[in-house]
């Protein structure tokens, strides 16, 4: 339980980091020049007696997007370092490991998700999703009232589709909070040519067994 909840909260400041950064990035200061989007794979491996990291996170050529990025994933592998060993014979070493996928460049954003999972020895090993959406130009996080703006719906219009499409899917929301029209239940997105997608993390609306939960929506523009 201890390491349940140590996972809590490294999940709560990364994704307070995901969410200051589309303040942060948003004011005013010294601009990076903008570049040709490209998608690439940087990594992160280390192994010692205690755990094994293995990280495979985006990288779209885009200066102030790719910092931002990498400052996500240094973030999480420093938590996972901070996770105190289990000093027990034949007790397997500590896990961590990132992949992404649905990478979209588009003419004006791009956008991946980024899946971090750590296994500290408990009952089953436990995840975080992060959205990454920038500014195919200059790098800025794309916010969730313009994420709002692609699909032409507001907070409360897509809080209410969730919460019957996750109804519908599983009879009930077993934690309906995790679903109420707030900035920090719904900044996890995915934005493709088409659509926007919400992703619920575990826990946050149904039970463990139920992963993560999507609504999408199409795009109006």
């Amino acid at each position: 339980m201890p390491r349940f909840i140590a996972f809590l909260i490294t999940v709560a400041a990364i994704l307070a980091l995901v969410l200051g950064a589309v303040f942060v990035f948003r004011m005013p200061g010294p601009s990076l020049a903008p570049a040709q989007a490209t998608l690439a794979t940087s990594t992160v491996q280390e192994e010692t007696s205690g755990y094994v990291i293995n990280v495979a996170y985006p990288q779209f050529g885009i200066p102030a997007a790719d910092i931002q990025i990498k400052a996500i994933v240094d973030r999480a592998v420093t938590d996972f370092k901070m996770v105190p060993p289990y000093n027990e014979p034949g007790f397997p070493k500590y896990e961590f490991d990132g992949s992404y996928d649905s990478a979209y460049i588009g003419p004006d954003i791009v956008s991946a998700r980024l899946i971090l999972y750590q296994d500290t020895g408990g009952a089953h090993g436990n995840a975080i999703a992060i959205g990454l959406n920038f500014d195919a130009s200059s790098g800025v996080p794309i916010s969730l009232d313009e994420a709002l703006a692609l699909i032409g719906k507001t907070l409360p219009e897509v809080a209410d589709a969730a919460t019957k499409q996750l109804t519908k899917d599983f009879d009930i929301v077993q934690f309906p909070e995790g679903a109420t029209p707030t900035l920090e239940n719904y900044q996890t997105f995915l934005i493709s040519k088409n659509s926007v997608t919400f992703i619920f993390q575990q826990y946050q609306v149904e039970a463990y067994a139920a992963g993560m939960p999507e609504i999408s929506f199409s795009r109006v523009k």
